[in-house]
C-alpha cells in the first residue's frame, strides 16, 4: 500500500540539489522544464526532442515493462516455471483470503499483533526479510514514526516483519474485498485519497487529524513512505514530504532494498495496476528484502520540517548509494501519465 502524503508548495522545494543520476546528465532545472512541457501537451502533440532527451534521465528511476530485456536463458526458465507459478499464485491467494475471512472474526487487533500474524503474511507471500542493525529498533521503546523509501506494493508487509505498526493507506483500498475482510484489525489506517493532490485543503486536514490521533495513542509506531509513490529502488529517491517531520516526534528511518526474484521479472511496472503488481508478486516464488535500520533522529534546534525531511532523505539515499533527487511525487505522476500514453499509442523512445 502506498502511503499518503501531505502535498507541499512547489516554491519551497530546492531543485538545485539534484546533480543528475550520473555524471553528464541534464540538470534538475532542465528536467523540471521538460516535465512542465509534457504536462502542457494537448492531444497527440509530440514532445520536443530536447525535452525527450532530458527526460531519459528521469525515466530511469521507474520501470515501464514487466518482463526484463534483453532476453536470455532466464526467460526460458521463466517459461518453464509458468505452471508452477500459477499454482503458487492460486495457493497464496487461497491462504490469504481464508485467513482474512477467519482471523479478524476470532481475534482482536492486539491479539493479532501479539501472535505475529503479520509475520505469517511475509511467509505466505514469499517475502524474505533480512535486517541490518536491528538493535537500533527497540521493542520496549518503539519509535513514534517509521519512514522508509518506497519500492513495491509489499514494502509495508516486509517492514511489519520488524514490529507491529499502523500503516497509512488510501481510502479506495477499503473498496477491495480483501481489505474489507480484514476490517480494522490489521493496523491499516485509511485516509482520503484527495490528500494526495494539491489544493485539497479539506482532505489534507482530515489526513492530519488521522495521523495525530494515531500518534497520540502511543501503542505502536506509525509507518509511512514519505516519497508518496514507488521508484525502482536503483537510482534515486523522490523528495520526502515534510508533514511527518513537523510533528516534533522522533523519526526512525529505514533504508530498504528488494530483489526482483529469481526470474527476469520486474517487481513493479508503472504500466500495470495495483492488482496486477500484486498478482505478479504472488506468481514469483520469492522476493528478498534487505532492511537497514538507521539511527533514530529528531529535528535539530534550528532545523525546520523541510530541512529535517531532506536530511533524512539524503542520509537514506547515501546509505543506498542512490541520489537524493529534487523531484516530487507529482513530477512522477506527470511523467508516468505521459509515458503510459506514449506506450499505449505505440510510440517508443528512439
Amino acid at each position: 500500500m502506498s502511503a499518503p502524503i501531505v502535498p507541499e508548495p512547489a516554491e519551497k522545494m530546492n531543485y538545485n540539489t539534484f546533480d543528475g543520476l550520473e555524471t553528464g546528465h541534464k540538470s534538475a532545472e532542465a528536467i523540471r522544464k521538460s516535465l512542465a512541457h509534457i504536462g502542457q501537451l494537448q492531444g497527440n502533440e509530440d514532445i520536443l526532442p530536447e525535452h525527450e532527451e532530458n527526460l531519459k534521465v528521469f525515466e530511469r528511476m521507474y520501470q515501464f515493462e514487466r518482463i526484463k530485456r534483453p532476453y536470455h536463458l532466464g526467460h526460458l526458465l521463466l517459461l518453464l516455471y509458468v505452471p508452477v507459478g500459477i499454482m503458487l499464485l492460486i495457493l497464496r491467494l487461497s491462504i490469504l483470503f481464508t485467513t482474512a475471512l477467519i482471523v479478524p472474526n476470532l481475534f482482536s487487533e492486539n491479539q493479532i499483533d501479539r501472535f505475529g500474524i503479520h509475520k505469517a503474511y511475509c511467509l505466505v507471500t514469499g517475502t524474505i526479510v533480512r535486517v541490518n542493525n536491528k538493535e537500533r529498533l527497540s521493542e520496549n521503546n518503539p519509535p513514534p514514526i517509521i519512514v522508509a523509501n518506497h519500492i513495491s506494493e509489499f514494502d509495508a508487509v516486509a517492514l511489519r516483519w520488524l514490529c507491529p505498526s499502523y500503516v497509512l493507506g488510501y481510502d479506495f483500498y477499503k473498496k477491495m474485498l480483501f481489505f474489507r475482510l480484514l476490517k480494522d484489525k490489521f493496523g491499516l489506517v485509511y485516509v482520503p485519497y484527495g490528500s494526495r493532490t494539491q489544493g485539497n485543503g479539506q482532505a489534507r486536514d482530515e489526513l492530519r487529524e488521522v495521523i495525530v490521533e494515531r500518534l497520540n495513542r502511543g501503542d505502536k509506531p506509525l509507518m509511512c513512505f514519505p516519497e508518496g509513490g514507488l521508484t525502482n529502488g536503483r537510482l534515486g529517491l523522490l523528495q520526502y514530504h515534510k508533514f511527518l517531520f513537523s510533528l516534533g516526534k522522533e523519526i526512525q528511518p529505514l533504508a530498504i532494498r528488494v530483489t526482483d526474484g529469481p526470474f527476469p521479472v520486474n517487481i513493479n511496472d508503472e504500466t500495470s495496476t495495483f492488482v496486477a503488481n500484486v498478482l505478479w508478486y504472488f506468481f514469483i516464488p520469492w522476493h528478498v528484502y534487505t532492511i537497514t535500520v538507521m539511527p533514530r533522529t529528531h529535528a535539530e534546534p534550528d532545523e525546520d520540517a523541510l530541512a529535517f525531511a531532506q536530511r533524512v532523505m539524503k542520509d537514506t539515499a547515501r546509505l543506498l548509494d542512490q541520489q537524493a533527487t529534487a523531484f516530487l511525487y507529482r513530477d512522477k505522476i506527470t511523467f508516468t501519465r505521459y509515458k503510459n500514453k506514449v506506450l499505449k499509442g505505440g510510440k517508443r523512445d528512439k
